[in-house]
């Protein structure tokens, strides 16, 4: 049987997960995701999770709901969770987790799982509303009150970490405060396969800005979707991070800021903008939109009264908006240069 580790690493809040074969711990892994912000991932799960938790986790609308956001993993946009656009292993091991063919993956009882999905997305919710909700003691009331408990978690640490030895009080003294002995990269080469997993083909791991994991590693087994939902709040929550809801793209970020309402920006790529820029540009062209109606309809209304609705002046004039409006569909023009346009016949009556 295959095995999942979900990884942080507390020194950069870092992520990832990590795909092993029965007998094989994360030192040796079949499949990796790149290396992420604590809380990507998190947000990814619930993001794909959320139209069918719209739909009340109803069976029939799981495979439709699911496999309409896993196509959205791979489409770039500004949101906190898409920095893994591009990793073909995030969207792999979410297939893997999520559905089988029947229905979610679990070895828990199916109804108790999907009760408890509502249960914690539920929560989610309400973090996001009441972010003094974000915290490990009232998630582990609650998955007290769920009859669960939070996934258990194991630390892999350095070689020098690892050794085992009868430490002297000054050798105790010593290793404790050297804080740096065990903070090493962790980047270890997937093995090879001789077919792909899920039947879907293996790549490289993928390359991330936030480069390696390091030593000290948290690492949780993760048996569904819920110990991975369970073990990243238990991370987020310990490091002092509260959950948000993107006004804009109403993914589920992370952050320290408890006033923040847009997804901070992890882009790396300059030339995308964030979810702030992406609102505030919308807000622009709506603005822009409703000022070319309204100069639109004054126009149109000043040509009926100085040349009547059906003379060529006014024919013309609402040939011209339209082509104008069909140019802005098209993207051949924008809201600002039609906008330009009208004003023209203003500055022109009143010259």
């Amino acid at each position: 049987m295959n095995k999942m580790y979900y990884l942080f690493s507390k020194t950069e809040c870092l992520e990832s997960i990590y795909f092993c074969d029965d007998g094989d711990y994360i030192n040796n892994p079949t499949l990796q995701t790149g290396v992420y912000p604590m809380g990507t991932l998190l947000s990814s799960s619930i993001r794909i999770l959320t139209p069918w938790f719209n739909n009340k986790f109803n069976p029939l609308r799981c495979e439709k709901d699911l496999s309409m956001e896993f196509e959205n993993l791979l489409i770039q946009d500004s949101s906190f969770p898409n920095v893994t656009y591009e990793d073909s292993a995030v969207c792999t091991i979410f297939r893997s987790l999520l559905y089988d063919g029947n229905g979610i993956v679990t070895n828990r009882d199916h109804d108790k799982a999907i009760e408890l999905l509502q249960s914690y997305m539920n929560y989610i919710a309400l973090c996001q509303e009441e972010r003094k909700f974000s915290s490990i003691e009232q998630l582990n009331l609650l998955s007290y009150k769920n009859g669960n408990e939070l996934p258990q978690r194991s630390i892999y640490a350095s070689n020098i970490f690892n050794e085992r030895e009868i430490l002297s009080k000054d050798g105790i003294n010593n290793f404790l405060s050297d804080s740096n002995m065990s903070i090493q990269p962790f980047k270890p080469t997937p093995k090879k396969r001789p077919k792909p997993i899920f039947d879907l083909p293996i790549k490289q791991t993928m390359a991330t800005p936030w480069g390696d994991l390091t030593t000290p590693i948290f690492v949780f087994k993760i048996n569904d979707i819920i110990d991975l939902i369970l073990a990243s709040l238990q991370c987020i929550f310990e490091q002092n991070y509260v959950i948000g809801n993107c006004k804009y793209c109403r993914n589920l970020f992370v952050t320290h800021n408890q006033k923040r309402t847009y997804c901070p920006e992890q882009v790396t790529n300059k030339k995308s903008k964030s979810c702030r820029e992406e609102a505030k540009l919308k807000r622009q062209l709506e603005n822009e939109k409703k000022e070319s109606i309204k100069l639109h309809k004054s126009l149109r209304t000043m040509f009926a009264n100085k040349f009547d609705n059906t003379s060529l002046e006014y024919r013309n004039y609402i040939y011209d908006s339209e082509k104008w409006r069909a140019a802005i569909k098209a993207c051949e023009a924008t809201e600002e240069e039609y906008v330009e346009w009208l004003k023209g016949f203003y500055v022109r009556k009143y010259k």
